[in-house]
């Protein structure tokens, strides 16, 4: 029931930030308006060339914005750049967290990669938007850390030494609950120190006895 109820606010989660994903990338915090997309999306179709002209409009070559950035660092270019990998840091958590047996890092990466890649093209086809191949690239690498991150806290190395402490504890010097082969051999379950006890009380009372014949 526990599992159930984990999973299904996991779900929630997801699509929330995927809501919340769209309206950063696509509609950059403004009011989505179903009409406007329709009518951008019919006009998109009707003249394709459109299209194709604001995809080349935008980059087009891996890196070249990225290092323009880094050459001329601003406050607004290190929003952009570090943003661009934020935003998706969540997307790669959730691809670990939500895949039922697990997925491999280039899994992540490709996932990461689609899912800016229908980001940028939309953009091009709603005209709401910069096509940008550096956006894709730093997009990706935002879900590949998210990723990694989620496996290193998946992992808990804490969790692998507790079980070592637990394992390395040595047992109690005496089990009471189990007799010994000598111990069931003499009729007593009890531990050692209980047992010798009761040997030597026995020997005292034979002493005692061997005390009073020798007197009679």
């Amino acid at each position: 029931m526990k599992e159930k109820l984990a999973h299904k606010l996991e779900l929630a989660s997801f699509v929330l930030y995927m809501y919340v994903l769209f309206k950063i990338v696509l509609f950059k915090f403004n009011p989505i308006s179903p009409g406007y997309l329709w009518a951008e999306l019919l006009r998109s179709v009707r003249n394709p060339q459109d299209v194709g002209w604001r995809v080349h409009a935008g980059n087009l070559v891996p890196f070249e914005e990225i290092s323009r950035t880094v050459h001329v660092m601003t406050p607004h270019g290190f929003v952009n750049v570090a943003g661009n990998v934020a935003i998706f840091l969540p997307f790669g958590v959730f691809l670990g967290l939500l895949s039922r047996n697990g997925i491999s890092l280039f899994g992540a990466l490709i996932c990461s990669f689609g899912l800016s890649f229908c980001f940028e093209s939309a953009q091009a086809v709603f005209a709401i938007g910069r096509f940008d191949v550096d956006d894709m690239i730093l997009n990706s690498a935002g879900g590949l850390l998210g990723c990694i991150g989620y496996r290193l806290l998946a992992a808990n190395p804490f969790r692998g030494r507790t079980n070592r402490e637990q394992g390395g504890r040595t047992r109690a010097p005496y089990d009471t609950a189990r007799p010994t082969p000598d111990r069931a051999a003499n009729g007593t379950g009890d531990s050692p120190p209980i047992a010798a006890a009761l040997t030597g009380a026995a020997q005292g009372r034979l002493f005692a006895a061997e005390a009073r014949d020798a007197h009679t």
